[in-house]
């Protein structure tokens, strides 16, 4: 029964690794296509410069 408890506290610790990253890759792939989309876009600050 004690080795099932901890796996079971393994497998949950990872789902949650697991999600925490899955939620950090849509956030960074939001903001690289942000990114794109400022590159795309001409800025009169960064022409100016």
């Amino acid at each position: 029964m004690f080795a099932l408890r901890t796996t079971m506290k393994k497998e949950t610790a990872f789902d949650l690794y697991t999600k925490k990253l899955k939620e950090a890759q849509k956030k960074l792939e939001a903001a690289m296509l942000q990114l794109k989309e400022e590159m795309s876009t001409p800025h009169p600050k960064i022409s100016e410069g």
